[in-house]
């Protein structure tokens, strides 16, 4: 079986439901290097998640959930002052709006784990500083490791 390092986001999708006057609200872990390093796990595949993610209520529960499922957060992913969200509103006639707080860094000093498999992809290949670090990450990938991008584009 292989190893998989997934590289990218994490943040917690806030989704307000507005209807007759009241609001309702819940937060879920997202953000899709997230959802796929989460899935894999589920699926038996041994995965690394490198991420961002602060030492928040958020944060905090970003990272028991994906380690619920088996999910090895690198250590370095504890590097932001507050864990990005993505808020969701859905008005009484069912449209939705969106709004984005999303941070994206990583660690320069991080050695990447022996994988067969590296993935990324979605915000955190083009949201800079962090774009560029995922980029040297898949540069200095083991030449025998498979490189899998998805180019999932986010907020403006």
């Amino acid at each position: 079986m292989s190893r998989v390092l997934v590289v990218g986001e994490a943040l917690m999708d806030v989704v307000t439901v507005v209807d007759k006057g009241t609001r309702r609200r819940s937060e879920h872990p997202g953000g899709s290097p997230a959802n796929v390093a989460l899935g894999l796990s589920r699926l038996g595949v041994e995965t690394d998640f490198l991420t961002s993610l602060a030492i928040d209520t958020a944060g905090l529960a970003i990272a028991q959930h994906l380690r619920d499922s088996g999910v090895q957060i690198v250590p370095e992913s504890f590097n932001a002052h507050q864990t990005s969200h993505a808020t969701a509103t859905i008005g009484t006639n069912g449209a939705a709006s969106y709004e984005f707080d999303i941070s994206w860094h990583i660690t320069n000093t991080f050695d990447i784990p022996p994988v067969d498999i590296i993935h990324t992809g979605s915000i955190a290949a083009f949201l800079q500083p962090g774009g560029e670090q995922v980029r040297q990450i898949v540069q200095n990938a083991p030449p025998s490791s498979l490189v899998s991008f998805v180019p999932t584009f986010g907020p403006d």
